[in-house]
């Protein structure tokens, strides 16, 4: 029998003494990954022959051991990142988010174990004992979601909710908060997402929030704090940590604040839940399986979503030739490509005429301004923008004030129900980027039931093959609201 046994001081499980070395083996390569590029990096490292410790040489300016001090050797690293490790005292151990996962791995080898978890049944925390719920009722798809996090929180194990940007990621977290009445963490990765977590507790669970981050340090029962912040917040005075945009968890500041965290119940929030770096699987590690609660297609249908128009259009080619970086080629055919520039003012002022408000997303802060002196009426905030006239600008847009707004920060977490349209003017490969800005368009209103999505291709090196892979993107995710061929312009 093999034990998987919870421990106290740390979010770790460690493997019984005697595990069959098979066993180890399977749990070993199901808790391990390569990461993207590791064929390209300098892979030399000491290796400490007594105790197993290593680091790459790049990091490691002698050659004794960190953990015993013997002198260690050169050898050469695989590029395998291993999340089941072993102490000098022979104890293997992995990080208790990736327990559903080892647990498959030895049902499905015909391994008998079980799970020791010795943490006292929680009891509602009594400064939160009476938390209400005095926001709207769930949706079908948000109770799912609910439910389906609460049978894993029960179960001992942490849950990352993936669910599609716009289907209420924030009210089904809010909802389980109410009902675990714990201490909670909300962590978050930028200013504007920890000022909209203080709006919507205040507005769903009645509760003025703490605050931690932004210039402020006030901890409360339910606090939102910014990861860049939490050097001295203590986690661990939390029994639930919540991850928002949780496929960040892998960054250091978060993955390192998670592992330290002891908290009973864990979960994270995420519409992008594959990481492109490979590093999926640590994300599980620090919090738990990913649950896939939600369909984007399913919800379009059912009109919690919007209804995506993709409109595809070609940018006229710059006349430069012959590039060598990617950072040129992006330079001449985007940021400074005149026709280019005015196509995507041209289709935004068409659209501004059909009556759709529109966000046009930029990288560049060059782009950005290029834009603006060519549409008349618009507006361009980016991260040196002043903090009031970004506000400023960003409300007079939801109100449907500023009819285009260009931008380079509204991907993750903006929430701009009545926008009507988006132009991807910055290209870009990254297929969970541009899953998060064409959500921004996504989100229903009584009015609004439909969103124009306009992708601008550019058939030059490099840009080419990003272009068709956002296409393939938007065939994938919308199914038969495919994006219309390359070339047809906006009806």
């Amino acid at each position: 029998m093999i034990t998987l046994k919870k421990r106290h001081d740390k979010p770790m499980v460690e493997l019984s003494i005697g595990t069959p070395s098979i066993a180890i083996k399977l749990i070993d390569a199901a808790t391990s990954y390569k990461i993207k590029g590791a064929d390209f990096i300098d892979n030399r490292m000491w290796s400490c022959p007594k105790c197993r410790w290593w680091k790459l040489a790049i990091h490691q300016t002698d050659s004794k051991c960190k953990r015993c001090g013997s002198e260690c050797k050169i050898d050469f690293w695989d590029g395998i990142i291993r999340l089941l490790a072993q102490t000098r005292s022979g104890q293997y151990m992995f990080p208790a988010g990736l327990l559903e996962t080892v647990e498959r791995v030895l049902k499905k080898s015909g391994y008998e174990y079980e799970v020791i978890n010795d943490s006292p049944e929680t009891q509602p925390h009594e400064n939160l004992s009476d938390l209400r719920w005095v926001g709207w009722e769930l949706r079908s798809h948000q109770q799912e979601a609910v439910d389906e996090a609460i049978n894993s929180l029960d179960s001992g194990y942490g849950a990352i909710l993936h669910m599609p940007t716009g289907s209420g990621k924030t009210v089904t977290a809010l909802k389980l908060i109410q009902m675990k009445k714990q201490r909670t963490l909300i962590i978050v990765h930028k200013l504007n997402l920890l000022k909209q977590w203080q709006k919507e507790i205040k507005s769903m669970l009645d509760y003025d929030a703490g605050v931690w981050g932004g210039g402020e340090k006030r901890e409360r029962d339910i606090t939102v704090a910014m990861i860049q912040s939490m050097g001295d917040l203590n986690i661990n005075k939390f029994n639930f940590v919540l991850a928002d945009e949780a496929h960040h968890c892998p960054c250091f500041l978060t993955y390192d604040a998670l592992m330290k965290s002891n908290a009973r119940y864990k979960c994270g929030l995420t519409a992008t839940p594959t990481r492109e770096d490979g590093n999926t699987l640590k994300m599980v590690a620090a919090i738990g399986d990913i649950k896939k609660v939600s369909d984007i297609k399913e919800l379009i249908k059912r009109g919690v979503l919007a209804k995506p128009e993709i409109r595809i259009l070609k940018a006229p080619i710059t006349r430069e030739t012959g590039f060598k970086k990617y950072a040129d080629a992006y330079r001449a055919q985007i940021v400074n490509n005149t026709e280019r520039n005015f196509l995507v003012a041209a289709t935004a002022q068409k659209l501004v005429k059909d009556g759709y408000t529109v966000l046009i997303t930029v990288e560049q802060i060059k782009h950005g301004k290029a834009l603006e002196a060519l549409i008349q009426g618009s507006k361009f905030v980016h991260g040196k923008t002043k903090k009031e006239e970004r506000d400023k600008e960003l409300k007079m847009f939801e109100q449907g004030k500023r009819k285009v707004l260009t931008s380079t920060l509204l991907s993750e977490g903006s929430d701009i129900p009545t926008l009507g349209a988006i132009i991807i003017a910055s290209g870009g490969k990254s297929q969970a980027a541009q899953l998060q800005k064409v959500g921004r368009a996504l989100r229903t209103t009584d009015d609004k039931k439909t969103a124009i999505i306009v992708d601008i291709v550019d058939n030059v090196k490099w840009l080419r093959d990003h272009s068709q892979g956002r296409i393939m993107l938007y065939e994938e995710t919308f199914g038969n609201q495919a994006a219309s061929p390359a070339g047809e312009a906006a009806k």
